[in-house]
């Protein structure tokens, strides 16, 4: 995204501050299940997300305990 987009994003973001809405899509927008099950797609996520760069999932101040956990 270049310099110009974002600032036109910001722009339009504060418009909608200052006018108290909110931005709408023009329809509800739909994901095929199957990319939630297919095994060809989760290893294509595996390798360009997860392998790719670390991820922070928590802060150590979250999860202070042995044991804890996040939802």
């Amino acid at each position: 995204m270049g310099r110009q987009q974002l600032i036109d994003m910001a722009k339009r973001n504060l418009a909608h501050v200052e006018a108290g809405t909110l931005p709408l899509a023009p329809d509800v927008f739909r994901v095929p299940a199957k990319n939630y099950y297919d095994p060809a797609r989760w290893q294509l996520e595996i390798e360009r997300i997860f392998k790719r760069m670390p991820l922070t999932l928590a802060f150590t101040a979250e999860l202070a305990n042995h044991g804890d956990y996040k939802a």
